[in-house]
């Protein structure tokens, strides 16, 4: 049995996602050790990404993942690496996608409340993270 705060984190299967990430992918079931890593992993790239931040700025980039709901979404890629999915959305938009924790949070704008980015497991590395744009 996993072990994780279900109320801050949803563990999505690869199918019930449209987008291009996933093409050709696998589904991969985690682990205990797998989110202890990815919980590693993802707090080291958040640590590196919010030292560049501006935090007197009207629009800071600054993230802090006590604020945020994490989808994870586990896969294969076609080259044997195990991936995850990271979507996240600010816990004070909580309320507007109830259905969270079965489909992917989509939407436009939104700024650094919305951000994801992708775990390599196989490498112990991350990569790829995006926030939204400011409307």
């Amino acid at each position: 049995t996993l072990t994780y705060d279900t109320s801050k984190i949803a563990i999505l299967p690869i199918d019930t996602i449209r987008t291009c990430v996933f093409k050709a992918a696998a589904a991969l079931r985690l682990t205990n050790q797998d989110l202890q890593r990815i919980n590693h992993l993802l707090n080291d790239c958040i640590n590196t990404h919010n030292v560049s931040q501006d935090t007197t700025k009207e629009f800071s980039e600054y993230i802090d993942l006590r604020r945020y709901k994490l989808q994870y979404i586990p896969f294969i890629d076609p080259k044997g690496n195990k991936k995850v999915f990271i979507n996240s959305f600010c816990v004070s938009n909580g309320d507007d996608f109830d259905y969270w924790k079965r489909h992917l949070v989509e939407v436009d704008d939104g700024g650094s409340c919305f951000f994801h980015l992708t775990i390599n497991l196989t490498r112990n590395k991350y990569g790829g993270l995006l926030t939204n744009g400011y409307a």
